[in-house]
């Protein structure tokens, strides 16, 4: 691809994401251009001008003045998400903003509105969906093998006394708005996009901060499937990341290892209920015998997908968002939904 084809892009925010992530691959692509970054602080425009070769902005409002950009990438804290990305598609710049995408439906709703008025793209950052375990339990789960699922459990463990500015609920912090957006992701993928909120409890732990570090979800799938997403930063054992329960069998995802135990249904011997009130020989075992086999399938890693190779496709026409904006508005209104059922957040 010749450099007049290549997509002028600018990065908003020099922060963890904003500079080990989005500038790093935006220069590794040969079909986008990192012409300008975007941040409040002197220091860190300086070290990207230096860095990147790029020109350096304290304002998108100068950024936006001065270069004709293609892609602007949203990467500031969250409060910021909502107001700079109405700016850019008003300016007819293309968008790929961070997670969370906004913290209200409100909000979301004007972004994608002005999207579509202004004929541009708009996708949220939620690169997880393109990971290779996701891919790969994915493709387990619709080859059949565990027949239909009725119970999935989605578990982030660690112990983290966390204490920068995502720890604070005036920041919009908090762990379900900020590790949050990628297991909702994840589960509206596997769910069809849809799901009703049950349960929630959310609880400051080991944080310094007063958001919350603990987050238990409990979900109804379109498919009656029943979901359990705990995301807990005060759990010093790790536990499975997924552990999915089928008609046939069960998988469990830990440490890069699939481990999946299962039968075919159709060698399972006749089987029908005995009504009778005195069990003949007094015993529990009905002479059934599941013919169970099981198989560890190691992490895939070819399998991992590329968020800028879709994004850039859908930019040129040729493909639609892997992550469709009307799953992330479902995972923001299952955020909001949990804070209002749990009223942590109104303490």
């Amino acid at each position: 691809m010749s450099t007049r084809q290549k997509l002028k892009c600018g990065v908003v925010g020099l922060g963890r994401i904003g500079w080990s992530h989005h500038c790093q691959k935006i220069q590794e692509r040969e079909d986008l251009e990192l012409v300008c970054v975007v941040d409040p602080l002197a220091e860190r425009r300086e070290e990207a001008i230096t860095t990147f070769k790029a020109k350096a902005f304290s304002t998108i409002e100068e950024a936006m003045g001065n270069l004709n950009l293609d892609l602007l990438v949203i990467a500031s804290p969250s409060k910021f998400h909502a107001e700079q990305t109405i700016k850019a598609l008003n300016a007819g710049i293309h968008v790929l903003v961070e997670k969370p995408m906004a913290a209200t439906l409100e909000e979301m709703d004007e972004m994608i509105a002005t999207s579509r008025k202004k004929g541009k793209v708009l996708a949220v950052h939620q690169q997880h969906r393109f990971a290779a375990d996701y891919v790969q339990l994915t493709e387990i789960l619709d080859s059949g093998i565990l027949g239909k699922v009725h119970r999935i459990i989605h578990r982030y463990y660690g112990f983290n006394r966390r204490s920068d500015w995502q720890s604070l609920k005036r920041m919009g912090g908090g762990t379900l708005s900020n590790t949050g957006p990628h297991g909702i992701d994840m589960l509206l993928g596997i769910l069809g996009g849809k799901a009703e909120l049950l349960f929630a409890d959310l609880r400051k732990v080991a944080t310094v901060g007063d958001a919350e570090d603990v987050a238990i979800l409990l979900f109804k799938g379109g498919n009656g499937e029943l979901v359990e997403f705990e995301l807990n930063s005060a759990a010093a054992f790790p536990a499975a990341t997924w552990y999915i329960m089928g008609e046939a069998g069960s998988l469990t995802y830990q440490d890069e290892i699939f481990r999946i135990k299962y039968f075919d249904p159709a060698k399972l011997m006749p089987l029908s209920v005995n009504d009778s009130l005195a069990v003949e020989g007094r015993t529990y075992d009905n002479k059934d015998r599941i013919p169970w086999q099981e198989k560890t399938i190691p992490l895939d890693k070819t399998k991992e997908l590329d968020l800028y190779d879709n994004l850039v496709a859908v930019i040129h026409g040729k493909e639609k968002l892997r992550v469709p904006l009307e799953d992330v508005r479902e995972q923001i209104h299952l955020i909001n939904e949990a804070k209002r059922i749990s009223g942590f957040c109104d303490e």
